[in-house]
């Protein structure tokens, strides 16, 4: 499926995307906000009667309850006439109730603005009160509350008749509608109907204001530019507010909510690895030439001492004139001898068949020499053979297919799983003397390394791979390297709809001082986890997110004394035309505002105290308040919101490369052959026949040699061409090779890690109790949340991760007190409200980590407000083991106010690094505020909330909505790296 966007494609990236904040300025400035015609008169829950005041300068009657039409008489309902007096006064309403609210837009001097009478007084203790509330709502360790503190409030002036409808129902529904919306204003967590997600309770004005829109879009590097789109349809007919009798106040709100709300980042990186296995041979051979004994040759013990006598004769005929026989005769010199030995007369004389360089001689495997005149060779090292590889170019860079490879008895390990490399090449001669002749040697290839020197260049590659002592070293450690060849990023985000109906109850005792009052709250709906830029969707999540909403059918269903008849019982009184009745208690009407006023806080820290991110339901069951005292115990159910970094990896198969010759460094043409000259000896008698004729055939020579002994003892050894042997003499006697070849094999797979940094919503469900005591107020909230699949956000299944469990706990608790001290002239009239607010909250879960951290917070405001100005002064002490700027950190934060609208607020963390910022604002209009920002950290967001160290600056835009703290905020800055930081968050309702 195709994804939609309601920008253009690539807008958000475009250089036109900076501009948008300046279109939404001039939105601002030229389309104000509306106002309705009627201006909002505060007024007190318990006296229904005043919300819909018209007219509050004339003298009003206590004691009419149940104004009606003069011109309307309604046997079946009792309906009487009033006086057209009245009529024109407008309907009766008890004066003493008024209430105050804060600043307007009259053109009051300060004189007016100073609170005179005990109601006045408490409409500043009232505000002040919500002042401190909402601070100490929004004092969060990070980031810090941005609020401001102004001048003391006005009160509330009079406000001009309306138009009487003389249609009764018109002036039934006027009066619902003061009514309700009124109190909305007033206290808004009675007549909350917002799921604490889609917008604040704070701008509900129900009947009023239909449609409430809340959202939170930026513009700057690597974060997304929605974060939060919500929306709530509250029809003008669905909101119901009614008096019955016995003291029963009922109220009902109901509408849809819905939005989109970013929920994390996934990224996904795929990676090319490779690892380098290598193997390691080495090649070790060394051969001596062992010299053939002469004493070995003759016999004899001492040569040294020996006389030697040579005759020697020559015969040289014309040529292809056959030279006979040369005949010495030496027995005149032998004579004498004690002991004549006349050694044996070789049959032929050949001197090539000992020296290496000769057909007959090296070329023949020294096969022509007697064998104990051929040469002796010391073998070092026995052979291996690799002559699988013979037909292969030994360099560096040659391929070795897998046949050749298990031929030669090599093969690979897998590391992976601890399989070391094989090599097994078989044996193919020990160590030891050796004599160098064909059918003497054990290794007919290493003989004709050594002394052959008439092979072939592929003889002599494939004889050298059998002849050395091959020792594969061992594979290598593998040379891993990672490359990454894509990366892709998307986000999630979480769409719902719900419909959501708030049924309340007020009942005020008419004995006691004492107001009963409980609820049910029910906002089912359905959620889906979505990435519209990949058309996918979360199951896991989306189901986990609408299972918590789907609890809210649960209190749909439930019924708190007789509640739903209650309600059936005022829809009837509308429709019969009846009007709201009168209360009747013995509490007065301060007294009853005090409770109100309690109720709604102790409603307010019941939900700052939860930890749902999204309310499905809840029951408040029958609660007392007192003007002193109040509690209430709830059962909630929803969503809450937990921050997770899950990791996959998803590593392929490796896929084997070939096997190269990385290294390489052969002997092949360098090793051997030993050579050897051979000598003309006389030779011992031998059954070597056939000898091959090496001199011209017309020449013949003969030598005869005596040698005499000391002793006399004659050796007569008689030499001719036909009858010399040869003894072959080693001239190169020593070889030595230390060869070395590496193979190598590049395996390659690749590796997809999949990362998602966001959040998750779970199915909760959650026990309340709240109270209030004089000035302290407590909360302790518990729940109990579970996840269907534990391992699973976005496409990433939870591998390297932190791990989350399926089910977890949390308690949160919270103490907090405001003292108030008025400070009054010398004609009773206030001069400064000064309030010490200190604030203690615990928060802990089961499933602690470093994304949910348990913490203890501890913080005292000191508030002032003057005629001209207003400040508060915030410090806290927060200790949060798994916090990223240190396990304790202090928390400093300060706000001023002017009454000609200048403001400021300032804060700063100290901990790991320190974290500051300042913003100034002045009021430029009536409802529009511009100012300055510096801070020393930017808010990025791949997934969840976090910052960076840079320093950013920029300008501040603030429209604020009447009757409401509620603003709208438009951030345009730059940070120090030069990136445009634009943001734009608040609430509409129209």
């Amino acid at each position: 499926m195709k994804s939609v966007s309601f920008l253009p494609k690539n807008f958000l990236l475009s250089k036109r995307a900076w501009l948008f904040p300046f279109f939404f300025l001039w939105y601002l400035l030229l389309n104000p906000f509306k106002v309705k015609a009627q201006e909002v008169i505060e007024v007190d829950l318990s006296l229904p009667v005043l919300e819909q005041i018209v007219n509050t300068d004339t003298d009003i009657s206590q004691n009419t309850s149940n104004p009606k039409l003069d011109s309307q008489v309604i046997s079946e309902s009792g309906v009487k006439p009033f006086p057209s007096n009245e009529r024109e006064k407008g309907f009766a309403f008890d004066s003493t109730d008024l209430e105050y609210q804060v600043p307007s837009e009259s053109n009051n001097t300060l004189k007016d603005l100073i609170p005179k009478t005990p109601e006045q007084i408490d409409a500043v203790q009232k505000f002040n009160n919500s002042q401190i509330f909402n601070l100490i709502q929004n004092i969060q360790l990070n980031p810090f509350y941005q609020g401001t503190i102004g001048p003391l409030p006005q009160p509330v002036q009079p406000q001009s008749k309306p138009q009487v409808s003389d249609n009764i129902q018109d002036q039934i529904n006027q009066l619902i509608t003061n009514a309700i919306s009124n109190t909305a204003v007033r206290y808004p967590w009675i007549i909350n109907s917002s799921d604490s997600l889609s917008f604040s309770p704070q701008i509900f004005k129900p009947r009023f204001d239909e449609l409430y829109h809340s959202f939170d879009l930026q513009w700057s590097k690597e974060n997304p530019v929605i974060n939060k789109i919500s929306f709530g349809v509250f029809p003008y007919t669905d909101q119901f507010y009614w008096v019955l009798d016995e003291n029963r106040i009922i109220g009902e709100v109901g509408g849809l909510q819905g939005g989109l709300i970013y929920q994390g980042r996934e990224t996904q990186v795929e990676f090319s690895q490779t690892m380098r296995l290598q193997q390691s041979f080495n090649g070790l051979q060394a051969v001596w030439v062992i010299p053939n004994d002469f004493q070995r040759l003759f016999r004899v013990e001492d040569l040294s001492n020996f006389q030697v006598i040579t005759i020697s004769g020559q015969l040289i005929n014309p040529e292809g004139v056959p030279a006979g026989t040369v005949n010495i005769d030496s027995s005149s010199i032998t004579q004498s001898a004690n002991n004549l030995i006349v050694l044996p007369t070789p049959q032929n004389f050949q001197l090539g068949t000992g020296s290496t360089f000769s057909p007959s001689g090296g070329g023949a495997l020294f096969s022509n020499l007697e064998v104990q005149n051929a040469p002796l060779i010391l073998q070092a090292f026995p052979t291996t053979d690799l002559q699988a590889l013979a037909g292969l170019d030994l360099q560096q860079g040659t391929v070795i297919s897998k046949e050749i490879l298990a031929q030669a008895g090599i093969s690979w390990g897998n590391p992976a799983m601890g399989q070391p490399s094989i090599f097994n090449a078989p044996i193919t001669s020990t160590p030891g003397i050796k004599i160098a002749q064909e059918g003497k040697f054990e290794n007919k290839d290493l003989l004709n390394i050594l002394v052959n020197p008439f092979l072939t260049g592929e003889q002599r590659d494939r004889y050298y791979l059998n002849s050395l002592l091959w020792l594969g070293l061992g594979t290598r450690t593998p040379e891993l390297n990672l490359v990454e060849i894509n990366r892709s990023k998307f986000d999630w985000y979480r769409f719902y709809f719900s419909a959501a109906q708030n049924r309340f109850m007020i009942r005020y005792d008419p004995e006691k001082i004492e107001a009963t009052y409980f609820n049910l709250y029910s906002n089912p709906g359905v959620s889906f986890t979505l990435a519209p830029e990949k058309s996918d969707i979360d199951e896991i999540q989306s189901v986990n997110s609408t299972i918590g909403m789907m609890m809210g059918y649960v209190f749909a269903a439930f019924n708190v004394k007789n509640l739903d008849q209650s309600i059936e019982e005022a829809y009837k009184a509308k429709e019969n035309n009846q009007f709201f009745n009168s209360l009747e208690t013995k509490a007065t009407s301060e007294q009853r505002r005090q409770m109100n006023q309690r109720l709604n806080l102790n409603l307010a820290y019941s939900n700052i105290g939860s930890n749902l991110n999204q309310v499905s339901g809840f029951i408040t069951f029958p609660s007392y308040i007192t003007p002193t005292k109040s509690s209430l115990f709830q059962i909630k159910t929803g969503n809450i919101r937990r921050a997770v970094q899950f990791i996959d990896s998803i590593v392929g198969n490796w896929n084997e490369g070939e096997t190269v010759i990385s290294e390489a460094r052969f002997s092949n043409r360098d090793f051997g052959p030993l050579t050897f000259m051979g000598t003309q000896l006389p030779v011992v008698p031998s059954n070597i026949n056939d000898r091959q004729q090496t001199q011209p055939i017309n020449e013949s020579s003969a030598t005869q040699v005596i040698l005499v002994s000391p002793e006399g003892d004659q050796f007569i050894q008689q030499f001719d061409s036909n009858l010399f042997t040869s003894v072959p003499i080693g001239v190169k006697i020593f070889d030595l090779a230390f060869d070395r070849f590496v193979l190598e094999r590049i395996d390659q797979r690749t590796i997809t890690n999949k990362f998602f940094n966001g959040y998750i919503s779970l199915p909760t469900v959650e026990l309340v109790y709240a109270g209030t005591s004089n000035d302290f107020s407590y909360s302790i909230n518990t729940g109990l949340w579970f996840n269907i699949d534990h391992n699973k956000a976005g496409t990433v299944t939870n591998s390297l991760g932190i791990f989350e469990p399926s089910v977890g706990v949390y308690i949160n608790a919270l103490l907090t007190a405001n003292k108030r001290r008025l400070d009054l002239d010398e004609n009773g009239q206030v001069l400064a409200v000064t309030t010490h607010s200190p604030f203690l909250r615990f928060n802990w879960n089961s499933a602690n980590n470093s994304n949910n951290p348990w913490q203890i917070s501890l913080s005292h405001t000191i508030s002032r407000q003057t005629r001209k100005y207003g400040y508060s002064f915030t410090g806290s002490l927060g200790i949060i083991p798994q916090y990223s700027n240190g396990p304790v950190i202090g928390l400093i934060n300060g706000n001023i106010g002017f009454n000609f609208g200048l403001s400021a607020n300032g804060n700063i963390e100290l901990g790991d690094q320190i974290y500051y910022g300042f913003t100034a604002m002045q009021q430029v209009l009536p409802r529009l505020s511009l100012g300055l920002y510096i801070k020393n950290s930017t808010e990025i967001n791949e997934g969840f909330n976090s910052r960076i160290l840079e320093l950013n600056y920029g300008i501040l835009i603030e429209h604020k909505f009447p009757d409401s703290p509620i603003s709208l905020t438009a951030q345009i800055g730059i940070g120090e790296s030069g990136n445009f930081i634009g943001s734009v968050k608040g609430d509409i309702r129209w």
